[in-house]
């Protein structure tokens, strides 16, 4: 193993350890511990969709299940704490495995890939912080895996892996829309089909066991309060957090957001070499027949996949009418890839609206409507959804986009 890989693991585990003891039950709140205390209220474990609410997908919900089950084993005494270690456990192959991911991504675009790492992932307040407050890191990893698997040549396989991700947080497989974009229908197909497919295989059983309490997983997020979303700055919404406008606007501003980014990210695709054989008939029944991703120049398509699917996931959560801190730690991995030969300026931008995302929390038990402004709360909120828009156009500009989000043409380079 590489030697900055080894540094990497060690800082993760230090930061992993110090997430695990600061929300360790007694301490700071985290959903982990709420979530136990909430489905073992009655006095024995409730099941997850069969016998209660469950606002989770679906193997999060048996991750947390058979964790819990585990804890209560030996009886309900210190049932949490004993469940608490085996989650903390369990998840921690997860965030090793993140970080590797990140690094064997991040490595095809900087030959030190550990700065970025260390800048936006490891040493990054929100993943010292969040790594143990949800289970989360188990959909980032398998969004990295399957972005590392696509630019291997596995487009099945990503596909695969991006159902499962949906399947643990259904946010984590938003990046799969950046690699729609690229060209080849059969490839599209193949991706999108691969991954509704595994999707709707481990979905299944719970449907058939339990489709009113599988559904009520989705409902749960349809009927959920607004939550740190920079559309409490509209009056009306912030006097009443359950609107259902606030929804729509929600959705009107994601489609406006991937819409009106688009033409950029179309632009800065990489073109199969096939496809830039001009006049050649050859050249164009190539182009036609879907070129293998073998055609594409490794280091644009690396920097694309990376780059644009932290951008739709950004668009995403910056869109949303739920954009809770702990979401952001699906985004640092992404991070690192987009932002991998970024200077000092993207670095404190982005230092910034990790240290707000943390703060949401610290705050969030000290003011009485923290969802509300103007509890500073919030007041953190939209400054941190500033900077994330601040980020976004930092990364146009990095990558050539005008005003009119067209890239501008660049000079192609072709493997031989």
């Amino acid at each position: 193993m590489r030697k900055n890989v080894l540094l990497l693991f060690s800082l993760t585990t230090f930061a992993y350890a110090f997430s695990a003891i600061i929300h360790s039950p007694g301490n700071e709140y985290s959903d982990i511990v709420y979530i136990f205390n909430r489905q073992t209220a009655s006095g024995h474990l409730l099941a997850p969709y069969t016998q209660s609410t469950f606002e989770y997908p679906v193997l999060t919900a048996l991750f947390f299940y058979l964790a819990a089950k585990v804890g209560l084993y030996f009886g309900q005494i210190n049932s949490l704490e004993r469940y608490y270690i085996v989650t903390a456990l369990a998840m921690y192959p997860f965030a090793l495995g993140t970080v590797y991911e990140t690094e064997k991504l991040v490595r095809r675009l900087t030959q030190k890939p550990e700065l970025p790492l260390l800048g936006f992932l490891v040493l990054a307040p929100t993943f010292w912080f969040y790594s143990v407050y949800n289970w989360y890191i188990l959909g980032g990893y398998s969004m990295m895996l399957a972005i590392n698997s696509y630019l291997g040549g596995k487009v099945p396989r990503s596909g695969m892996l991006f159902g499962i991700s949906a399947a643990t947080s259904l946010i984590s497989a938003v990046p799969i829309v950046a690699l729609l974009i690229l060209p080849g229908k059969k490839r599209r197909l193949s991706l999108l089909g691969c991954a509704l497919a595994a999707w709707g295989v481990i979905n299944l059983p719970f449907i058939i066991l339990s489709y009113h309490g599988w559904l009520e997983e989705f409902l749960f997020h349809v009927n959920v309060t607004m939550e740190d979303s920079w559309l409490v700055l509209i009056p009306a919404l912030n006097s009443n957090l359950t609107s259902i406008y606030a929804k729509y606007l929600s959705l009107a501003v994601i489609a406006g957001s991937f819409f009106a980014l688009y033409p950029a990210a179309r632009a800065a695709a990489p073109k199969p070499a096939s496809a830039r054989q001009e006049g050649s008939p050859a050249g164009s029944r190539q182009a036609s027949n879907q070129a293998g991703l073998k055609s594409f120049n490794a280091s644009a398509l690396t920097k694309y996949a990376g780059g644009f699917s932290w951008l739709s996931l950004s668009a995403f959560l910056l869109g949303s009418y739920v954009f809770a801190p702990q979401l952001v730690i699906l985004l640092l991995p992404l991070f690192a890839a987009a932002f991998a030969g970024a200077g000092l300026v993207e670095y404190f931008v982005f230092l910034e609206f990790d240290m707000l995302n943390v703060a949401i929390l610290l705050e969030w038990f000290e003011v009485s409507s923290p969802l509300q402004l103007p509890a500073v709360t919030q007041i953190f909120s939209v400054a941190r959804c500033a900077l994330l828009l601040g980020l976004i156009l930092l990364f146009l500009r990095n990558n050539g986009c005008g005003f009119r989000l067209q890239a501008r043409p660049t000079a192609p380079e072709i493997l031989h």
